[in-house]
């Protein structure tokens, strides 16, 4: 008797995720989202449920770039603001950045010594080399490019 195969069970259609239903970014969802954040992408992404490239194509694409750098600034002027509170405190760290970043026109500007000297010991160690290797050619005419170092006696490649 021929033997039987079984047939085969047919494969079970995997079960299709269901997607959140996909959320059209609109420029009134951009401008409401924007203050408070900072200009900052990720923190308008947060707030309104999308990704930091999805907001940033939103952006673009409804020209509210203008919305962000204005968020941007009011962050800046935050900033200054608790440094002039700093400096009205007496802070004197504070200070000293101040005038190092802002009083440049005025002449303060941080300025850092450099020591040369290891530089200037370098240059004379490799001129005086450089000079007992001329009063060795000179005195010995057997004496080749070979001695230099980094040289070899190999003629350079006439330029025409």
């Amino acid at each position: 008797m021929p033997e039987v195969k079984p047939k085969a069970k047919p494969r079970a259609k995997p079960k299709q995720k269901k997607k959140p239903p996909q959320v059209k970014l609109s420029k009134a969802m951009l401008e409401k989202a924007i203050p408070g954040t900072g200009g900052i992408i990720s923190q308008i992404a947060t707030k309104i449920g999308m990704s930091w490239h999805a907001i940033d194509d939103g952006i673009k694409r409804y020209q509210l770039e203008d919305k962000i750098m204005i968020e941007q600034e009011k962050n800046l002027d935050l900033a200054e603001t608790q440094i002039v509170r700093a400096m009205q405190n007496g802070d004197v760290q504070t200070c000293k950045w101040f005038l190092a970043t802002k009083g440049k026109q005025r002449g303060y500007v941080e300025r850092t010594e450099v020591d040369d000297m290891g530089a200037r010991n370098q240059i004379d160690a490799l001129r005086a080399q450089i000079n007992a290797m001329i009063i060795n050619a000179s005195t010995n005419p057997n004496t080749t490019n070979a001695t230099i170092p980094g040289h070899t006696s190999e003629p350079a490649p006439s330029s025409k």
